[in-house]
């Protein structure tokens, strides 16, 4: 069974050429008017000429002069690169410049076409008579003359063609350096390079104005001359002050007060720790000197006691007595008794006598003592001369310690004398660097020098930039080909008749047996 809808199949190359050739003239007719239309407005149109100059802007005026010594270059400020640049193309871009430009020029008295040349090309006549038509109908007038206008309207004329030459004119800084690109666009090559160079000629112009210093010299003399004889009389106070107080170099002098305080310090520390030394050796010898003999036995002997001899005869009488006196009494008898008390006392006085025998010895006296008592003499006689020393570097550290604070006090009174004249040396070496940036700023001014240089001038534009009719003319037909495929396709879209079997199957639901196809007769 068949489908009541077939489906729809995709469009074909096939289908495409059949609708490009179904709509051969819709395309013919669409492209060739675009692409002759285009052509046209190629060939009508007037070549355009840049001519383009770069100026190299320097930080200083005198970077184009040698100098011999660059330590005596007076120092200017210098600016950033890019606010440089940025402030030039500003002056650049200043409408009175523009104005003087175009003033110098008559750019406001050209006319808006050229002049009809009957040996020109056809193009180029076919052009001109085309803008003059253009013109003519506008009502603009073709008269280079402002004879007949109004000071409005030749003001407004001239208004209008700053604004065209401002259109015109591109400034812009190249990348990576100090140089400013300056293009201008004109029909007419030989004055697009004048204008360049004329508006580059006026800028510098406008540069020097901009930078004179006409009357600073003077000034800064003049302030200069001043600052010195206010220097000059600091100086004089300030060298009656040194010799009122008698100085010659402070600093110097301080300085030496200090090392020579610095130096007794150090002797008066050296002999406190030797006196401190020389006690504690006083101390130790004294010690042992009190332990130690003064003499020192050196031979002992006993003497014989002629009366403990007797003494002992005596004894030994008496104890033969008693044992004679035993032998005849018993031992309470009275003879008994007193003998033996006889012989208790002679025994006790023996006893006595023994107690105190009488020695004899010989002493000398002790070396010990005598080597502690020679290094106690040397000690003592070591320990006055340093205290003597003591004294002495204490009151010359006085005597110094004085000296500098005398030298302090001066050095405190002596500065503002000091920051008086150095207030002044800086101001007068400060208005005789300005006084000497002016006289070179002068003579720069004398020399027309400023710090913008030409590095390539405008030169006469061979080649038009503008228009590109091959361009135009490619754009043209693509444009012509694009709108004429639309149309066609567009055409073919809204026409509902069956032109190929495919389109009968499509909206039948048939096969088709035979076609037969339309024969056009031309007559």
């Amino acid at each position: 069974m068949m489908s009541s809808s077939p489906a729809k199949r995709g469009l074909s190359l096939r289908d495409v050429a059949s609708v490009l050739f179904r709509r051969r003239w819709v395309l013919i007719g669409i492209f060739i008017p675009v692409v002759m239309l285009v052509a046209t407005g190629a060939i009508l149109q007037f070549s355009v000429y840049e001519a383009h100059a770069k100026i190299l802007i320097q930080q200083e005026r005198f970077a184009f002069l040698h100098v011999p010594n660059e330590s005596s270059r007076p120092f200017i400020t210098r600016e950033a690169g890019e606010e440089l640049l940025n402030s030039q193309i500003e002056l650049l871009l200043s409408q009175s410049l523009f104005e003087s430009v175009v003033e110098a020029h008559q750019l406001h008295l050209r006319p808006p076409c050229p002049a009809f040349d009957p040996d020109d090309s056809l193009p180029s006549r076919v052009r001109v008579k085309v803008c003059q038509m253009r013109h003519q109908w506008r009502g603009d007038s073709l008269s280079p003359q402002t004879d007949g206008l109004t000071a409005r309207e030749i003001q407004k004329r001239f208004e209008q063609t700053v604004m065209a030459f401002q259109s015109n004119l591109k400034i812009v800084p190249i990348k990576q350096s100090k140089l400013i690109l300056i293009r201008y666009e004109d029909r007419e090559p030989e004055l697009a390079a004048r204008v360049v160079n004329d508006l580059i000629s006026r800028f510098q112009a406008k540069h020097l104005q901009l930078n004179q210093t006409a009357g600073a010299y003077e000034l800064y003399r003049s302030e200069a001359e001043a600052l010195r004889d206010r220097l000059v009389a600091s100086e004089a106070r300030l060298q009656q002050f040194r010799d009122r107080a008698g100085i010659i170099d402070l600093p110097r002098q301080k300085q030496l007060s200090l090392d020579k305080m610095s130096d007794f310090e150090g002797q008066l520390r050296a002999t406190e720790a030797e006196v401190a030394q020389i006690e504690a050796q006083l101390a130790r010898l004294k010690a042992q000197l009190a332990v130690q003999p003064k003499w020192i036995a050196t031979e002992r002997r006993e003497v014989q006691n002629s009366a403990l001899d007797n003494l002992k005869a005596s004894l030994m009488e008496l104890e033969i007595r008693r044992s004679q006196l035993r032998e005849k009494f018993t031992p309470e008898a009275q003879p008994l008794r007193e003998v033996e008390s006889q012989i208790l006392q002679a025994r006790q006085i023996l006893a006595q006598e023994e107690a105190t025998r009488v020695q004899e010895q010989s002493s000398r006296r002790n070396p010990n003592v005598e080597n502690l008592e020679a290094e106690r003499l040397r000690a003592e006689s070591q320990l006055s001369s340093l205290r003597a020393r003591q004294q002495v570097l204490r009151q010359h550290v006085e005597d110094y310690h004085e000296i500098t604070r005398q030298l302090d006090t001066l050095d405190f009174e002596m500065a503002p004398l000091r920051r008086e004249l150095e207030r002044n040396v800086n101001s007068y070496v400060g208005y005789l660097k300005k006084e000497e940036e002016a006289r070179f700023a002068g003579v720069l001014d004398q020399h027309n020098i400023v710090n913008v240089k030409v590095a390539e001038p405008a030169h006469i534009p061979i080649e038009p930039v503008a228009p590109s009719r091959s361009k135009m003319l490619l754009l043209g037909m693509v444009l012509g080909s694009m709108m004429a495929v639309g149309l066609a396709f567009a055409v073919d879209r809204l026409d509902h008749s069956l032109k190929t079997p495919d389109d009968v199957e499509q909206h039948l639901g048939l096969p088709l047996l035979a076609s037969v196809p339309v024969h056009k007769r031309w007559t």
